[in-house]
C-alpha cells in the first residue's frame, strides 16, 4: 500500500492467493460484486446530485460599490465546496465550507424585460442575510459590495428594494 494514500480509497487487505486459472474457473468472490453494487450506486448518487443543481450563470460583484438589484426566485441549495486560499485560488485539502446557491434575477436593468436566470453563491453571512429577507416575503433585493476587487475582506450590505 502506497504511504501518500487517499482518505476515501480503501486499503486492500486480503491478498489475492487465487491463480489465474482458479480466478477463470470459479469467478470472482460473491463480496466483489457486493461492494461494486455499493460503488455504482454512490456513484448514481453523485451523478444525480449534480444534475440537480440549480443552473443559471453566476452574478458577480467586482468592483467596490458596485450595486445590482437581484429578483430571488425562493430557490436555492446548500451545498458543501472545497475551501481555497483566497491568496492563491488552490483548493485546500481536506477542507469543505458550505455555500448557498441562490437562484434570481439581475434586474438592475430595467430595460431587459427578460432578463436570464443567475446564480448567486454566497457564504453563511450573506445568507442569512438573504433568507432573513426572504423569509418576510421581500424578494426584489438592492446588493451593494463593499470592498476594493481582490479584497479579502469584502462584505455586501443586502436590503429590499
Amino acid at each position: 500500500m502506497a504511504a501518500n494514500q487517499g482518505q476515501d480509497q480503501q486499503v486492500i487487505t486480503d491478498v489475492q492467493t487465487k491463480t489465474t486459472d482458479e480466478i477463470r474457473k470459479q469467478g470472482l468472490d460473491p463480496k466483489v460484486f457486493e461492494k461494486i453494487q455499493a460503488d455504482k450506486a454512490e456513484m448514481d448518487r453523485m451523478e444525480k446530485e449534480i444534475a440537480e443543481k440549480i443552473k443559471g450563470n453566476y452574478i458577480s460583484f467586482k468592483d467596490d460599490k458596485e450595486k445590482k438589484v437581484l429578483l430571488f426566485s425562493g430557490k436555492y441549495q446548500k451545498d458543501n465546496v472545497p475551501a481555497k486560499d483566497f491568496a492563491t485560488g488552490k483548493i485546500i485539502e481536506n477542507k469543505f465550507v458550505q455555500k448557498w446557491r441562490f437562484e434570481c434575477y439581475d434586474v438592475t436593468d430595467q430595460t431587459n424585460p427578460n432578463p436570464e436566470v443567475s446564480i448567486w453563491e454566497r457564504g453563511w453571512r450573506e445568507a442569512k442575510v438573504i433568507m432573513h429577507f426572504l423569509g418576510e416575503r421581500k424578494a426584489e433585493l438592492v446588493i451593494v459590495r463593499n470592498g476594493a476587487k481582490g479584497s479579502n475582506t469584502t462584505t455586501y450590505l443586502i436590503y429590499p428594494k
